[in-house]
């Protein structure tokens, strides 16, 4: 509505459209840093955190860092997801299927908060 009356030559696409659209972008570009990682070898500093949202939801996400071949920093979010709970096998367990759907094999650091479970979320990575 707003869009019709500011512009009314503006012909926006469907969300439809857009979806799938950010959604190729993202496939494409995780292709590409997928690659990237495999093809140098890369070694990644990983930070996560996790957090309860106001309608009761636990959520996590996990950074990997790196520098790239210019020696700049660089940073990717690897996953943003939805998690049963805090406790510390259940975000090693999702920590390990991410590392694992990206190909990830060699973590020099991992950085967390300091939540006890975290002392069980990695000792359960280092088994691994």
């Amino acid at each position: 509505m707003f869009c019709s009356i500011a512009c009314p030559k503006l012909d926006p696409p469907l969300r439809i459209t857009i979806t799938r659209d950010i959604i190729n972008l993202y496939n494409d570009e995780k292709k590409k840093l997928k690659s990237y990682y495999v093809k140098n070898s890369q070694r990644l500093s990983l930070t996560t955190d996790t957090w309860i949202s106001i309608q009761n939801v636990n959520y996590m996400v996990l950074t990997g860092h790196f520098i790239d071949s210019e020696w700049k920093m660089q940073k990717r979010i690897l996953n943003f997801c939805q998690i049963p709970n805090h406790k510390g096998e259940t975000i090693g367990k999702v920590i390990e299927a991410c590392l694992k759907q990206w190909g990830i094999e060699k973590v020099f650091t991992i950085t967390v908060d300091n939540a006890t479970s975290n002392n069980g979320a990695i000792s359960h990575i280092r088994k691994r």
